[in-house]
């Protein structure tokens, strides 16, 4: 390689190097940007009109469960509780279950907690949700209806195959002292009603 290539090259990598730090520069915010999206971050901080419809379902609340193996199952009854609470200053609602399901013919208690917020960032209802039936831990978003009363998340929850299954959970406010939940499973292309909940106060 000649010298004179060797200067074209040199050249071209400063030239280019002095145009990334000259367009980073640039794009940095003003200090008057910056006050501004400060100000809109702190906003949609602090809980709102969601969060307040969260808090409603604070108390104790008796569980019924209705299970089904697969599609054309017997159901399957079992019993639990809850306990909701808010926490992180009104911001999300975490619910601990302690429930005894029939599995497999035998009684198995089950211990569970789910913590559920309203993303006003992204104006998504989130959820998170552990038991001790597993070591995972499901996370999900969804939307709700124009109402309100009806709260549709998705989500996903590994099989013992190894495969992720697509999962949706619908929540459905009946009145102020009654709630249904119901969790749907993608079975080739159709969703199939695995377990319903009841919760009453």
């Amino acid at each position: 390689m000649n010298g004179r290539i060797k200067m074209v090259i040199a050249g071209c990598v400063i030239a280019a190097s002095s145009s990334v730090i000259t367009s980073t520069v640039m794009s940095q915010p003003e200090a008057g940007d910056m006050e501004e999206m400060m100000k809109v971050w702190m906003e949609l901080a602090q809980p709102g009109e969601v969060h307040k419809g969260l808090a409603q379902s604070v108390g104790h609340w008796k569980q019924s469960y209705t299970s089904w193996d697969f599609p054309g199952a017997e159901p399957v009854k079992s019993k639990g509780s809850s306990e909701m609470k808010m926490i992180l200053g009104g911001r999300f609602l975490q619910e601990d279950v302690n429930a005894t399901f029939n599995m497999m013919g035998q009684e198995t208690p089950m211990q569970g907690r789910g913590i559920f917020g309203f993303d006003r960032m992204r104006n998504k209802h989130v959820f998170t949700w552990m038991d001790t039936f597993g070591t995972m831990m499901m996370h999900g978003e969804g939307d709700a209806s124009d109402d309100g009363k009806v709260v549709t998340y998705m989500t996903e929850m590994p099989s013992p195959q190894g495969d992720m299954m697509d999962m949706k959970m619908v929540w459905r406010h009946v009145s102020d002292n009654k709630h249904v939940v119901e969790m749907h499973i993608d079975m080739d292309g159709e969703w199939f009603k695995n377990m319903e909940i009841v919760s009453t106060r």
